[in-house]
């Protein structure tokens, strides 16, 4: 199970390498919190993909990806995931984590080949934390890439 964040690199402005006003086109990225240097020029690349979250047999975080993301279809595709979405996941977890008696009823568990145990445990709490946690750095990126007017989405998808 994996969250990827796709920066949109295309360089619209014709610049190349050795262009003198290369800097007036380039686009800033970071990938793993570093900056990555010039792209290229048109026609190179398009978009870079960045994983910034994986899961592993936390079947309840799966289940609301592809009930909320997903239209019900569990399928193993690619499905774009809005801001507003992956904020609502965050907020879901840590009212769980607050209150985990409600876990059930917020982020239930799913059975499933390879989706590991349905209790909620040591392990699908901390699935949680770790969720919101990302989550949150993922949000505050968000805000800054605005910010800089860079192009950027998230994707989650699935492999059995």
């Amino acid at each position: 199970m994996y969250l990827y964040r796709v920066h949109n690199v295309r360089n619209w402005g014709g610049a190349n390498e050795n262009s003198p006003n290369k800097k007036q086109y380039a686009v800033g990225v970071e990938l793993n919190y570093k900056p990555v240097p010039f792209i290229g020029s048109i026609g190179e690349i398009h978009e870079i993909t960045e994983e910034v979250m994986c899961w592993r047999k936390a079947n309840a975080i799966h289940k609301w990806f592809v009930d909320n993301v997903q239209d019900g279809e569990d399928d193993c595709r690619s499905a774009y995931v809005s801001l507003d979405k992956i904020q609502e996941l965050r907020t879901l977890c840590l009212s769980v984590l607050l209150d985990r008696e409600r876990a059930p009823e917020l982020l239930p568990c799913m059975e499933g080949f390879f989706f590991g145990g349905t209790e909620y445990d040591e392990y699908y709490f901390e699935d949680l934390e770790n969720t919101a946690k990302v989550i949150e750095k993922i949000v505050n990126d968000a805000i800054k890439a605005k910010q800089q007017k860079h192009s950027m989405y998230l994707e989650y998808r699935s492999s059995w």
